[in-house]
């Protein structure tokens, strides 16, 4: 992780760089693979009434690569909340993930029918 320890948590300097990005890519692969997990489950499908919840996933990856990115760029890993509210490509990808889990719930019951020719 490169960033100024002026401006890091007290608590991060006695861990070496590498040892936090890979605590941090660890945590971001876990974190889509949990989610996903939990779009597929029969709870989460029985409760939503679609499969297909699992297509926002797609944005939480967005979001997490986008995220990982800014840490890298910006060095402020101290304040999360402004990184997520002060970026405007964050803000696009989070209105992506609204959009495809409400337009995936609302057309629960349309079904896509392909004619073979």
């Amino acid at each position: 992780m490169r960033f100024r320890s002026i401006e890091s948590r007290e608590a991060l300097k006695g861990y070496h760089p590498i040892v936090l990005d890979a605590l941090m890519f660890a945590s971001a692969l876990a974190t889509l693979v949990v989610y996903t997990w939990y779009t597929l489950s029969p709870d989460t499908v029985a409760r939503f009434g679609t499969r297909y919840l699992v297509v926002t996933a797609v944005f939480v990856a967005l979001g997490l690569v986008r995220y990982i990115r800014l840490v890298y760029s910006k060095a402020d890993v101290g304040r999360p909340e402004k990184i997520l509210l002060s970026d405007w490509p964050m803000w696009i990808i989070l209105a992506g993930y609204g959009v495809s889990a409400v337009v995936v719930v609302l057309l629960r019951h349309v079904v896509i029918v392909s004619s073979v020719g």
